[in-house]
C-alpha cells in the first residue's frame, strides 16, 4: 500500500490545492492521500478562516482520504518548527510512503542538495550566518547570505516561501532518518513577491499579505488595492473562461491563492469568491445576510479575537518571554505601549514591528500569548522523535483498510474520540491536547458571538470525525 502526505492549511481550500492533490496521487501512484492540516490558527499567525471540520470537509471532497489535525504548538509555529512537527506527525503514523509539497522550484534533486547544505551547518557557515545575524539582519535573511557566499548557484531557492518550506521539510525527514520519500509538484502562475494581477488572474499570497505593512486595511486603500492590483474578482473570472469547475480547469494553472479568496471575503464579495472555488467548496462555507439582505460569508479574522488578546497581555499570569516567540524586545516594546487597551491584533502587529522583527513574528508572538503555547512547547516539537498523538479530524468511507493500517503501525496514540481518547494519553500529551481543545472552543466562542444569526455553527471537539 502507497501512501502519500501532504501538509497543509487549505485556508481556504481552491482548485490550486486540488490540483496538488491529483497531481501527487499521479506522480506517486498512492493508494491513498493523508493530510495533516493546521487546526484553528495557522502558521502565519493567524486564526483560520474557517472552522476546521469545514476545512477538513473540502480536503476529503477534493480527493484526500485522512486528515489530521496538526498540534496547535506546530501550526502555529516558524517554518522550522512547523514543519518539523509536521513530518513527525506523518513519520510517526507508520503508514506514509511519500510526502508532498508545492515549490516555486520544481526539481526535487535541488532542493535536497541545498537542504543537505543547510542541516551540515559546517564552521564557515555558522561564521557567516553569525556575522549576519550580529549585524541586525533576520534569521532567514543571514541564513540567505550565508548559502550566497558559499553555494551561489542554489541560494536563490530561499527566495521563495514554497521552495524554503520544503528545505525545511526535507530537513526533517533527514533529522528523522525517515523513510519517506520527498517528491514536489511545481507551483505555477504568479510569483510570490507579485503585487499585481497577471492576465492569467492568478494572485500571490505574499502580495496579498503585504497589505498588512501597508495599511491596506482602511476602507479607501482597501479599494484601491482591489481595484488596481488585483484587477478585480471580474477579471479573475474572466481569466478561468468559465471552467473553473472542470478538470480542464484544474490542470491549467488558472489558480486563486488562498491569500486572494480571503481578500475576496473581506470585501464582502461574496458572489465573486464563490465563481473562485470549486463548486463543493462554495456549497459548504456558511453565510448570512447582511443589513441589505445580501449574502456574506461567515469567516474569522485575528481582529475578532483583540478583546481576548489584549486581556491576556494585561493579566498573564506568567511573564510574556514564558511564550513561544515573544522576546525580551517584543515583550519590552509591548510594555511601552500606554495605549494598549485601544490597539487591535493588527495594530498591534504594525505597532510592534521593526526591521529586524517582521509582521509574522510578531502575530505569531501575540498569538502564542493568546493560546498559551509557551517556549517549553515549542522545546517539545523540535526534540520530538514521534508525535505526542494523532489526531483524526475526518477520514473517507472508503478508507477503512488505511485506518486500519495506521492503528496497526502507528507508533503514537491514534485519537478519534474526544474526551475519552484524552484519558489514554500521557501528561505531556494530553496537557498538548488540551490546549488544541482550548484553542477551538476559543474559536467557536468568538464565532458564535460573531455571527449570532448564522446557521452554522462549528461543532464540539467532542461531536466525532467527519466523514464523506
Amino acid at each position: 500500500m502507497k501512501a502519500a502526505g501532504i501538509i497543509a492549511e487549505y485556508n481556504p481550500l481552491h482548485s490550486g490545492h486540488v490540483y496538488h492533490i491529483n497531481e501527487t496521487r499521479r506522480k506517486t501512484g498512492a493508494d491513498y492521500i493523508v493530510v495533516a492540516m493546521s487546526g484553528s490558527f495557522t502558521q502565519r499567525g493567524i486564526p483560520a478562516f474557517f472552522d476546521k471540520y469545514l476545512r477538513t470537509r473540502t480536503a476529503l471532497l477534493a480527493g484526500a482520504d485522512l486528515v489530521l489535525e496538526l498540534p496547535i504548538a506546530v501550526s502555529t509555529g516558524s517554518g522550522e518548527f512547523f514543519a518539523k512537527g509536521a513530518v513527525t506527525l506523518l513519520n510517526s503514523l507508520g503508514v506514509i510512503t511519500h510526502l508532498s509539497f508545492g515549490s516555486e522550484c520544481g526539481e526535487i534533486a535541488r532542493l535536497k542538495e541545498i537542504a543537505g547544505f543547510l542541516a551540515d551547518e559546517n564552521e564557515e557557515f555558522k561564521a557567516i550566518l553569525q556575522k549576519g545575524l550580529s549585524q541586525g539582519k533576520t534569521y532567514p535573511s543571514a541564513v540567505k547570505s550565508a548559502c550566497t557566499a558559499l553555494m551561489p548557484e542554489l541560494a536563490g531557492l530561499l527566495d521563495f516561501p514554497n521552495n524554503t518550506l520544503g528545505i525545511e521539510y526535507i530537513k526533517a525527514l533527514s533529522q528523522l532518518n525517515s523513510p519517506i520519500e520527498p517528491v514536489t509538484v511545481k507551483r505555477e502562475g504568479m510569483g510570490y513577491g507579485e503585487l499585481h494581477m497577471p492576465e492569467n488572474g492568478l494572485a500571490s499570497s505574499r502580495g496579498l499579505n503585504r497589505t498588512d505593512g501597508n495599511n491596506l486595511r482602511t476602507a479607501q486603500a482597501s479599494s484601491e488595492a482591489y481595484e488596481n492590483n488585483l484587477h478585480t474578482a471580474q477579471a479573475f473570472s474572466e481569466a478561468y473562461g468559465n471552467n473553473l469547475h472542470t478538470e480542464k480547469a484544474y490542470g491549467e494553472s488558472l489558480h486563486p491563492s488562498s491569500a486572494f479568496l480571503r481578500r475576496l471575503c473581506e470585501e464582502n464579495a461574496c458572489e465573486e469568491f464563490c465563481s473562485c472555488l470549486p463548486q463543493f467548496c462554495s456549497e459548504i462555507f456558511p453565510t448570512v445576510k447582511d443589513g441589505s439582505q445580501a449574502s456574506r460569508h461567515c469567516f474569522l479574522s485575528e481582529n475578532d479575537f483583540s478583546t481576548v488578546l489584549i486581556n491576556k497581555l494585561l493579566y498573564s499570569p506568567v511573564p510574556l518571554t514564558a511564550y513561544s516567540d515573544m522576546s525580551e524586545e517584543i515583550a519590552n516594546r509591548l510594555n511601552g505601549l500606554s495605549d494598549i487597551a485601544v490597539r487591535s491584533f493588527s495594530e498591534l502587529t504594525e505597532r510592534l514591528k521593526t526591521k529586524q522583527l517582521t509582521a509574522a513574528r510578531i502575530r505569531r508572538a501575540l498569538l502564542h500569548t493568546l493560546l498559551d503555547v509557551t517556549n517549553e512547547d515549542m522545546l517539545a516539537v523540535k526534540g520530538a522523535s514521534a508525535a505526542p498523538y494523532i489526531r483524526v479530524l475526518g477520514i473517507k468511507k472508503t478508507a477503512s483498510a488505511l485506518m486500519k493500517a495506521v492503528n496497526e503501525n502507528a507508533v503514537s496514540p491514534v485519537v478519534q474520540r474526544v474526551p475519552h481518547d484524552l484519558k489514554t494519553l500521557s501528561d505531556e500529551a494530553r496537557a498538548m491536547l488540551s490546549k488544541d481543545l482550548k484553542a477551538y472552543e476559543l474559536y467557536r466562542l468568538i464565532y458564535r458571538r460573531k455571527y449570532p444569526e448564522s446557521a452554522y455553527v462549528p461543532k464540539p471537539d467532542y461531536m466525532g470525525i467527519v466523514t464523506v
